[in-house]
């Protein structure tokens, strides 16, 4: 990995080679997280950014500095840079409260991402009828997951290079995990079924009562003795309250079913993935696994060695 940092200056510092990383990245959560400690005999002038390459050409990192330390121990002198990407500037500012009635991808994004630095976003530009309330308190990134979350059905992504992915499928080439010569190969893999994540069936409640309205199951999943049951309440002010909620109710047990099982694959050195890559295994015990998503990519260095951990799930 190639560690740049740029000073409050704005100069561009190579920081050499790292004592130990690690850089997180995960569906779950918004900004990517790199935790770096650099063998060290100077004091550091303020860092503001961090870029971390996998090579020349590409950039597996960028980010905000969040903590910078210097600390000098019996064992030597050391310098720790801890970030989040880029997603940090719209999840620390604030957004000013306002209600948009005919919003688009292309207006939240110029008046709540953009500033910010932020040079494109791709998804449906297309204007929807209906209304995103911007509320006392909420954050710009929390205006931009409402938006792609009601209107578009999707979690925004930060790209490295400075770009919002709002179309809900990464545009990143396809990974194929296989120990061949041109794939990505690895060291282990662990495949985990959570039977108890399932949920087998749903039953949408009037408002305020225990009467119910609608039963949303998955037969297949009772069939194979999946029992769990969940309870939802329907809106009392909205008109369209009762279908809302049975598509509601069938998205969660879709979700549920896919995070029942997962693959978590370790492969040597450092692997350029991103959180939404399409990929497939094919392995001889496992044999081929097809419609796999990248879910969470946990890069670390230290003194075991270099790997990257990948989880994957189902599409």
């Amino acid at each position: 990995m190639i560690y740049i940092a740029t000073t409050i200056s704005d100069q561009k510092v190579n920081l050499g080679y790292a004592y130990s990383a690690q850089i997180n990245k995960s569906f779950e959560t918004p900004a990517d997280c790199l935790n770096v400690i650099f063998p060290s005999n100077k004091k550091h002038e303020e860092y503001k950014n961090i870029d971390v390459y996998i090579n020349e050409n590409e950039k597996f990192f960028s980010g905000v500095v969040d903590e910078q330390r210097l600390e000098v121990t019996s064992s030597g002198c050391f310098l720790t840079i801890i970030a989040r990407n880029k997603a940090a500037y719209l999840i620390d500012n604030e957004a000013s409260p306002q209600d948009y009635t005919r919003p688009s991808l292309d207006i939240i994004f110029k008046r709540h991402v953009k500033p910010y630095g932020f040079t494109a976003i791709y998804g449906d530009l297309s204007v929807f009828s209906t209304i995103i309330e911007v509320t006392k308190g909420m954050s710009e990134w929390d205006v931009l997951e409402k938006f792609c979350s009601t209107c578009l059905n999707i979690f925004p992504t930060v790209n490295a290079d400075g770009t919002i992915d709002a179309t809900g499928s990464a545009s990143f080439k396809k990974l194929y995990f296989s120990n061949v010569k041109g794939a990505v190969n690895y060291s282990s893999f662990v495949e985990k079924n959570y039977r108890y994540r399932l949920i087998s069936e749903i039953i949408v409640c009037a408002p305020y009562e225990a009467i119910y309205i609608a039963k949303v199951k998955d037969q297949n999943l009772i069939d194979k003795g999946i029992s769990r049951r969940k309870f939802i309440s329907i809106s009392a002010d909205n008109d369209h309250a009762e279908k809302y909620s049975i598509s509601t109710a069938e998205q969660m047990i879709s979700n549920a079913k896919k995070k029942a099982h997962e693959i978590i694959i370790t492969c040597p050195g450092a692997i350029f993935a991103q959180v939404g890559n399409k990929c497939e295994i094919d392995d001889s015990i496992l044999g081929k696994v097809e419609n796999l998503e990248v879910y969470e990519v946990e890069y670390k260095l230290n003194r075991n060695g270099e790997f990257t951990v990948i989880t994957l799930l189902e599409e």
